[in-house]
């Protein structure tokens, strides 16, 4: 197993989790394909309920929301989206797997959240 649970015992009671990613070097084409996304009681009002399958081609982001990525050589990658998705226009992208990424808003607002994408 690659992966686990973290637990902040501290006053701020900090929780999350971790897996291994993919040992590869990644590009554009390293997150190709159809990715479901959606929300269930969103816990920001930027990121009202939705369902969406957002199309990831070698750069080009098309499906709900249309716009461009790029992904450097360590699976971290940027976008610009025409909508806002978990609360900006702007996000950032990290890469798992080829089957899955994480995906938050980079803009500076107070309203962010964290998605996770699978196909």
């Amino acid at each position: 197993m690659n992966d686990g649970y973290i637990l902040d015992n501290s006053g701020s009671v900090g929780f999350g989790f971790f897996e291994a990613q993919a040992t590869e070097p990644f590009t554009n084409s390293s997150i190709n394909g159809t990715f479901a996304g959606g929300t269930w009681f969103p816990p920001v009002s930027t990121s009202p309920n939705t369902d969406a399958a957002i199309i990831l081609n070698n750069g080009t982001i098309s499906g709900t929301v249309t716009g461009t990525y790029i992904v450097d050589s360590f699976g971290r990658g940027t976008a610009t989206v025409d909508l806002p998705i978990f609360g900006s226009n702007d996000v950032v992208l990290y890469i798992v797997g080829p089957n899955n990424f994480y995906i938050m808003g980079s803009d500076e607002v107070t309203d962010d959240t964290i998605g996770f994408l699978h196909i």
